[in-house]
This record gives C-alpha cells, sequence and structure tokens, in this order.
C-alpha cells in the first residue's frame, strides 16, 4: 500500500515572530511621529504665510486710511470704512488642531489694534524659519516671537480701549480692566449666566461704574481658574486642580495676549522705583499710595497724598491714575464706594499670589483717601476687587 508521503516545511519560530512584529511597530511607529512631524510644520508654515498675507492687508489698508483698522475677524472680509474697497476677501483662521504647547486660544489669530500700530498674535507648534515655538506676533515691523510695542500709546481690548503708562521699566495700564459680561453680584463669578464668558461686577450693578471705575472682579476670574480656585485646591468637570499650582510666574490671566496679572513682586517693583526716584518712602509706602492715585477730588474723598506739609503736592506723580473702585466683600456687600454715605473710599487691586498662610485668600494692595499710604493686604478670594494688567 502506498502512502501518501506528507513533507513539512520549517516555520518561523515564536521569537522570530515577536522581532518582526517588533520590527514592524518600530518603523510603523517612525513613520507616524514622522507623518504628524510633517503635519506640525505644513500647519506652521500655512500659520506664517496667512498672518504674512493678512499683514500685507493691513499695509495697504493703512496706506489708504491713515491708520489700522479697529477690528478684524477671521472669515471676513478686511474693508475699506466705507466698505467700497476690499483689501482681503476673508481674513484666515488659523490652522487646527492646535500644536505643540498652544493652547487652543493662543492658535487663533488675535488681532488688536494699538495707537498707530498694531499686533496679530498667534502660536507656532515648533520652529518655523527664524521663529521658535511658541507665541509669535505680527506688527508694522514684521514677525517675532517678541511683542515688543511702544508702552504709553493706546491699546485696544476686547472692543475697548486702555492708555498706557511707563512707570520705570514697567508698562502699566493706566485703567482697570472692564473686559467682561455684567452679572449681580448676588450670581457670583461662576459663568452660569452667560458659560464660557468672563463674568464681572460694576457697582450697584450700572455698566457706567464699570465704564468709570472699572470692574470688579473674584480672584479666579481675574487668573481665568474655574471657580472653586477660591479654596485651597478643587474639581471642576472631572479635572482636579491645585490652584496654586496652576498659577504660572507670568500669568496672562483675563489680560490681553503680551500682558498679565500683576505679581506681588511685580508690585513690588513698582513700589521701590517710586521709593527710589524720591516719589516714596520705603517701599511699602507712607505715601507711594499718592504717587498713584488720581489727582483732585473727582472720584476720591479726600485728596491724601503725601503724610507731610503738602498733602497734594505729589498726587499721581507716576502717572498710574489708581481710581477708588471700591470692592465687594466675600458676602457680596459694597465696601469704600462714594456712595454718597461713606466717609472714605478705596481702590483694591488684584495680585497673583496667593497667601501662603491661608490659599482662600489672595493679596493685593490697597490705598484709601485717609492716608497717602500703598497697603499689601490679604483679602478673600471671593471677594470683587480691580485689577491693572501689565505688560510682559
Amino acid at each position: 500500500m502506498n502512502y501518501l508521503s506528507l513533507k513539512y516545511k520549517k516555520g518561523f519560530s515564536f521569537v522570530e515572530l515577536m522581532v518582526v512584529i517588533s520590527i514592524i511597530a518600530v518603523l510603523s511607529t517612525m513613520a507616524i511621529i514622522s507623518l504628524n512631524s510633517s503635519r506640525v510644520k505644513s500647519r506652521d508654515s500655512k500659520r506664517v504665510a496667512d498672518v504674512k498675507q493678512l499683514s500685507s492687508a493691513l499695509e495697504m489698508y493703512y496706506n489708504r486710511n491713515g491708520a489700522y483698522p479697529t477690528l478684524v475677524t477671521s472669515g471676513e472680509a478686511l474693508k475699506s470704512p466705507d466698505g467700497l474697497i476690499t483689501y482681503m476677501a476673508s481674513v484666515p483662521s488659523a490652522p487646527t488642531p492646535n500644536d505643540g504647547n498652544c493652547s487652543p486660544e493662543q492658535n487663533a489669530f488675535s488681532y488688536e489694534q494699538i495707537g498707530t500700530s498694531y499686533v496679530v498674535s498667534f502660536c507656532l507648534g515648533g520652529k518655523a524659519g527664524d521663529l521658535i515655538g511658541g507665541m509669535a506676533y505680527a506688527t508694522p515691523r514684521g514677525i517675532s516671537n517678541s511683542n515688543d510695542t511702544d508702552c504709553g500709546v493706546t491699546i485696544y481690548y476686547g472692543g475697548i480701549s486702555y492708555p498706557t503708562v511707563k512707570i520705570g521699566d514697567q508698562c502699566w495700564m493706566k485703567e482697570n480692566l472692564r473686559i467682561g459680561y455684567m452679572i449681580p453680584v448676588a450670581y457670583g463669578q461662576n459663568n452660569v449666566v452667560m458659560p464660557n464668558i468672563i463674568d464681572k461686577y460694576c457697582v450697584d450693578n450700572l455698566a457706567a461704574n464699570c465704564q468709570e471705575y472699572g470692574a470688579l472682579y473674584q480672584w479666579h476670574t481675574v487668573m481665568a481658574l474655574p471657580a472653586c480656585c477660591d479654596d485651597d485646591t478643587c474639581e471642576d468637570g472631572g479635572i482636579y486642580h491645585d490652584c496654586v499650582d496652576d498659577v504660572a510666574e507670568v500669568h496672562r490671566g483675563i489680560c490681553p495676549v503680551g500682558w498679565h496679572v500683576p505679581s506681588e513682586s511685580d508690585f513690588s517693583i513698582l513700589t521701590f522705583y517710586l521709593s527710589i526716584n524720591g516719589q516714596g518712602g520705603d517701599g511699602d509706602g507712607d505715601d507711594l499710595g499718592g504717587k498713584l492715585k488720581e489727582a483732585g477730588l473727582t472720584h476720591w474723598l479726600k485728596e491724601s497724598c503725601d503724610n507731610g506739609t503738602d498733602p497734594i503736592a505729589n498726587c499721581n506723580s507716576s502717572g498710574f491714575n489708581a481710581l477708588p473702585g471700591g470692592f465687594y466683600d466675600s458676602a457680596g456687600a459694597l465696601q469704600f464706594f462714594n456712595d454718597g454715605v461713606s466717609t472714605d473710599n478705596a481702590a483694591v487691586f488684584w495680585s497673583a499670589l496667593t497667601d501662603g498662610d491661608d490659599n482662600t485668600h489672595a493679596i493685593a494692595r490697597d490705598m484709601t483717601s485717609n492716608d497717602s499710604a500703598a497697603y499689601l493686604t490679604s483679602y478673600d478670594k471671593a471677594t470683587g476687587a480691580s485689577v491693572r494688567c501689565l505688560k510682559d
């Protein structure tokens, strides 16, 4: 009887298969990384090219109209004020997704008119020509990683103009911030009324008071952190926050791009400059508040600018022009505002510094009409107070 003869061929061993699979996995990973890197470079190249085209359109606009536009919106045409001339059919939007360390907000093309100049801010995922990854800025001088617009000009943020003032080596807003959507103080600033919109208080719920004195914000709002960050640590939307560690060394918060919420060190630099330049005492300042306060009695109940023989000699010598916006305490009660009854009014400016002894409090600088000092004080983070932005 003949039997079918079976022949066996030697196959791959398990170890050999694993080696092959590993090699394929490594090659696939390298291919994906290379592809992703190419895509990031492609998006960055488009970002730069789009911004250059926008800059060219802005220069044509300037040459024709003698000024840069006050508002530029992605997806809309850039036209002359009378609408008869089109300089750009559609202002480009930044490519998505955001790359590198850029947030979605930073990735967007953000235009701001600044006096007789402008800045378009955007964010790169990596190196693009002479630019490095991170924030980049286009101005009439070109594109760079530095937002070096001059101080002393008026800047525009959220459709609102803010004059600026140079004090020493610092550039400060000369008015209190007032961006946001006005809500009654009873609601608390938790974005419930208008989700994803900056909440603000206006004294007595009058928009005119925000226009005149600036808005009042709780600390977490100023820092653009979750409402629960008025406490020590918290969980918001399933995300755990260590609300002290979430504060960057230079923290933008709700300030414009290229500006930040001043740290306590920033305030100390300010007061120290005033003291060594003959404008105050010892850095915490028996009379430094006077050098920061607006002169006259238009807003302050008393003109207390100096502890010496002349109480009004140095009012607002710094040009800071502090106004007494008062504050809402953590219970929602208005304090130290010129309501026709109070005998004293005050200005309270948030810093980015949490009180090291009590994380439910943060440090602020305040001054009153009763004396000329600038005090360093700890306030409950639920307090509604003023904020001045400082240029990076």
